[in-house]
């Protein structure tokens, strides 16, 4: 019994991070995009294929969640990850892009066509 309830509230924080980072997207869809883009028109040939991370923190001090957005260079992050993120690009529209969203509880790419952000 103790086990499915060690389980629920795993599920319950994860779901909590999950609709913050989908609540802070759709808030600022347009800067997000925004950024994107930038960086990756302003960037050098190595670094225009890239993923917007969106570090979700729990600032318990005060009781508020807050995130820090960064545009991240392919190259940069671990190879296993690299190719994952490589094979969705093959398979996807160019409207997409990818965000990784780290929380305190799990680390997942996430898939935004940017035509339904703006």
């Amino acid at each position: 019994m103790e086990t499915k309830q060690v389980e629920s509230s795993k599920l319950d924080v994860i779901m909590k991070y999950r609709n913050i980072a989908m609540s802070f997207i759709n808030n600022y869809k347009k800067d997000l995009v925004s950024i994107f883009l930038q960086h990756s028109r302003d960037a050098s040939d190595d670094d225009r294929i890239g993923v917007l991370g969106i570090n979700i923190t729990d600032n318990n001090s005060d009781n508020k969640e807050g995130a820090d957005v960064s545009y991240i260079p392919i190259r940069i992050l671990e190879e296993p990850l690299q190719m994952t993120i490589l094979e969705k690009i093959k398979e996807n529209d160019k409207h997409v892009i990818y965000i990784l969203l780290f929380t305190p509880v799990e680390m997942q790419i996430i898939e935004v066509d940017i035509r339904s952000l703006m």
